[in-house]
């Protein structure tokens, strides 16, 4: 199998893409396996590798493998490709579709493929987005063209081109570059020039990696390994950092995933909820954000005015203002923590653990543009009625959404002593799984298996339980809450 075929498949010994039957799709508001052809795709991927899928004694965590959850799909806004992979220094929102490394700001490079005197001019490509990399595709006289651009974490700007002639002459081929940046040394399969002459035969397929490099090292782009490690160091960070979390409902296990990508992805370049990054392993937990008051009865007829479809409430809520049209997502996560704070604090009858699932699914559900699956974004403020986004924002990690799930439905209360606690709100699930929370120079597992016969994750064991660094320290047989001291 062939790079020619890349858009089909990942490259021959790129593990990392295998996908994972059963969570990548939704259907019927159930998960569903793959289509015949990518269930035949993953098996001419195990074949060229040489190797029998293995045995795993239990699903591997999705963060070892976010190119498979969120990708691949096309990422268009106003006619260029998003890009998803960053460096600390260098970062490109928009990509053209057109040969080279060509943003919507600026352009590192460009290609030009020249047969004698005459430019072969390709039309819009077309594109398949992972969040490590964009694919890109086209064919014209003959040619057939496909790229793989992205930057690296060390501000690599790479584009992996690969040419094939689909004619039956020999073609006689001069790829150009051109850039206007002088801070930057181009490197043309590990050379340091602009143009390469190529000879190709009939049906046959030249790859020429071009690399531009920063800080004055060497190219390494044409390392035959170069792309694969680069795929694992960048699905790696995920597996090494970030905690995992499983559910039925694929809705809010993707927006999980996807918001991770985006704080991966903001790191250094944007703000990000605190409240978030807490959960990155590998970084200190801060001391607990104070809750809000205690809900008293008097405050009963408040949330009766939340509830009520002439005021507040909305398929989208919650209104900003009482019979308005526009809905704002640091709002709601302050009405989610009331809410919160009322059924665990307070008794007041028109607060539910029901309602609270409600608002709560509407906000996930308020985050994939159009209502498409396939297309989560997290913005600032949109039209409460119609879930339609009012502003260009779609990357808005200031608000927290990994913390909300690891609190609301793990459960988890975070404190300021050795003591652990656990409330869980979130009775709708027939089962969840947190693993990998860092906590107090821990890492904890939060399950809850409801006992109904059911063996979820194949442990054996039914109920909601809670394990540190491996070593089960409680299970009960309802979601309620808990407090835990050694």
């Amino acid at each position: 199998m062939g790079d020619i075929f890349y858009l089909l498949s990942p490259p021959e010994g790129s593990e990392i893409y295998l996908p994972l039957i059963g969570v990548l799709r939704k259907g019927g508001g159930k998960w569903y396996r793959p289509g015949l052809m990518r269930v035949i795709v993953l098996m001419g991927l195990v074949w060229g590798m040489g190797c029998a899928m293995p045995e795993r004694p239990e699903r591997p965590p999705l963060s070892h493998h976010i190119d498979a959850v969120l990708g691949p799909r096309s990422y268009l806004l106003d006619g260029s490709v998003l890009l998803g992979s960053v460096g600390h220094r260098l970062r490109v929102d928009r990509l053209a579709r057109r040969p080279g490394f060509v943003g919507g700001e600026r352009t590192f490079f460009s290609l030009e493929i020249v047969e004698g005197k005459r430019t072969i001019v390709f039309p819009p490509l077309t594109h398949q987005w992972w969040p490590s990399h964009v694919g890109m595709e086209g064919k014209a006289a003959g040619l057939h063209l496909v790229e793989r651009k992205f930057i690296t974490s060390d501000d690599r700007v790479v584009d992996l081109v690969t040419l094939r002639n689909e004619t039956r002459e020999t073609r006689e081929l001069l790829l150009r570059i051109s850039s206007d940046m002088r801070e930057g040394v181009l490197y043309t399969g590990g050379e340091e020039i602009r143009e390469r002459r190529m000879t190709l035969a009939p049906g046959e397929t030249i790859s020429i990696p071009v690399e531009m490099v920063f800080d004055g090292s060497a190219g390494r782009a044409s390392s035959p390994r170069f792309f694969s490690d680069y795929l694992e160091e960048y699905n790696g960070w995920f597996e090494k950092r970030i905690p995992d979390f499983e559910c039925p409902d694929p809705w809010f296990v993707k927006l999980w995933y996807y918001h991770w990508f985006l704080v991966r992805k903001s790191l250094d370049w944007n703000p990000i909820a605190p409240n978030e990054t807490r959960w990155l392993r590998g970084v200190r937990l801060p001391d607990p954000v104070e809750g809000l008051p205690a809900a008293e009865h008097r405050f009963g007829a408040k949330f009766e005015r939340l509830f009520d479809l002439d005021q507040f409430w909305a398929p989208f809520p919650a209104r900003l203002e009482v019979g308005g049209k526009v809905t704002g997502m640091r709002e709601n996560v302050m009405v989610l923590e009331a809410l919160a704070t009322v059924l665990r604090e307070g008794e007041i009858p028109t607060v539910t653990r029901r309602r609270f699932f409600d608002f709560l699914q509407r906000m996930v559900h308020a985050q994939f543009e159009g209502g498409d699956f396939q297309r989560p974004r997290v913005g600032d403020f949109l039209e409460s009625d119609t879930g339609k986004w009012t502003t260009d924002r779609r990357e808005f990690v200031e608000i927290p959404y990994a913390d909300l799930l690891i609190r609301f439905v793990g459960g988890m209360v975070p404190r300021g002593d050795e003591t652990l606690e656990f409330h869980p709100l979130v009775d709708h699930f027939s089962s969840f799984r947190f693993r990998g929370i860092p906590y107090h120079g821990a890492i904890l597992e939060i399950v809850w298996d409801a006992p109904d016969g059911i063996d979820a994750y194949g442990d054996g064991v039914e109920g909601y339980s809670v394990r540190r660094d491996g070593e089960t320290l409680f299970t009960v047989r309802e979601l309620k809450r808990i407090e835990w001291t050694d």
